[in-house]
Parts: C-alpha cells; structure tokens; sequence
C-alpha cells in the first residue's frame, strides 16, 4: 500500500477484513491467517484508515 489507498487495496481488504472478522471457523480463515503479510496488510490498512475497528 502506498502514501494513498488504491482500487485494489480496497477491494483486497474488502475481502480480508471480512474473512478475518468472521466468527466461522474455515480453512479459508486459516490459510489468510497462516500469512503473515496478509494479517499486516489488513492491520496497518484498519489501524490508518477504520481505528475503531481495533
């Protein structure tokens, strides 16, 4: 992610932000989880852009 978010970071954490918060369990939920880059990118876009959602 850049100095300012692009179509595609909010597209991506779209979909990250709402598998990760998900209170189901699935391997899908495991394997974003399982990458470390993923778990980040969404940390730093919801800690810049949506603080009140930590």
């Amino acid at each position: 992610m850049d100095d300012k978010p692009t179509n595609l970071d909010v597209t991506v954490f779209s979909f990250l932000i709402n598998i990760f918060v998900c209170p189901i369990e699935s391997p899908v939920k495991d394997y974003v989880l399982s990458k470390q880059n993923l778990v980040d990118y969404c940390q730093r876009v919801s800690s810049e852009f949506y603080p009140e959602l930590e």
